[in-house]
């Protein structure tokens, strides 16, 4: 039978006596004990960095606006152009945007859409075009 009495010294101090069956029970329920706690801790660390990297990444998600779209360009060498524009952008608007990032004079930049040419004062919207909707470009 185990004998256990507090230490007269140390109220935290225990001093006991136990069989070496007892005392190997005693370390096994000690070690199983404190594996679940570290298990526990580690389980709440883990919910903590998934929890801040979810709030980052609510943070850094780019605002999706209801007005913009993407619209594709793809120029006569096969090359394919993905931009991010406003329903309300003019077709000159789209074009001023190619030539500056070709280092072209606009002049020389024409979209079309089912192969006709769209005008200059038409709009994203006006010309009833959707998300991920694709203008021809070429460069004369």
């Amino acid at each position: 039978m185990p004998s256990v009495a507090r230490c007269d010294t140390d109220p935290h101090l225990i001093h006991a006596e136990l069989s070496t069956v007892e005392l190997d029970k005693f370390l096994e329920d000690y070690d199983a004990r404190e594996q679940e706690r570290k298990r526990r801790e580690n389980e709440d660390e883990l919910t903590k960095i998934e929890e801040e990297a979810q709030r980052h990444a609510e943070q850094v998600r780019p605002a999706v606006d209801p007005n913009g779209m993407n619209l594709k360009i793809k120029f006569a060498d096969g090359t394919l152009e993905k931009i991010r524009i406003k329903k309300t952008a003019t077709v000159e608007s789209i074009r001023a945007h190619l030539a500056k990032k070709r280092n072209l004079p606009i002049e020389r930049v024409i979209l079309k859409l089912d192969g006709e040419k769209v005008d200059d004062e038409d709009t994203v919207e006006g010309l009833d075009l959707e998300d991920d909707d694709m203008l021809d470009a070429q460069v004369k």
